[in-house]
């Protein structure tokens, strides 16, 4: 027991401790920081994929509605745009409203065909 204590009472009064924290937190914040940001990527990732769902759902729901296209495009983008801030995410209007042409682009209801 004798010798346990004088390891710990050298290791606190010759500063090995605190090199050992300096150590630790040295390398472990890059790798703190990466998981950081990996998680803030899968979440924008997801965020992305929710918008794309919910434009095309909104284009989908206005495709036999008797508005011009114009009006279709706003009351789409606006739609997009209020249940995701509904759901607390803020997308710029300039982006919901590309996603929204996307999805008008991509769904089998506008009458879009594809050349391949």
């Amino acid at each position: 027991m004798k010798i346990a204590n004088d390891v710990i009472s050298w290791i606190i009064n010759s500063g090995f401790l605190a090199l050992l924290i300096y150590i630790v937190v040295a390398f472990g914040k890059p790798w703190v920081d990466s998981k950081i940001k990996h998680a803030k990527t899968v979440q924008e990732k997801e965020v992305w994929t929710l918008l794309e769902q919910v434009a095309m759902t909104a284009v989908n729901a206005r495709v036999n509605k008797a508005m011009s296209g114009r009006e279709k495009m706003i009351d789409a983008s606006t739609a997009v745009q209020a249940y995701l801030a509904n759901k607390g995410i803020n997308i710029d209007m300039e982006q919901v409203q590309a996603a929204v042409q996307a999805a008008y682009e991509k769904s089998p209801l506008t009458g879009n065909k594809e050349e391949k």
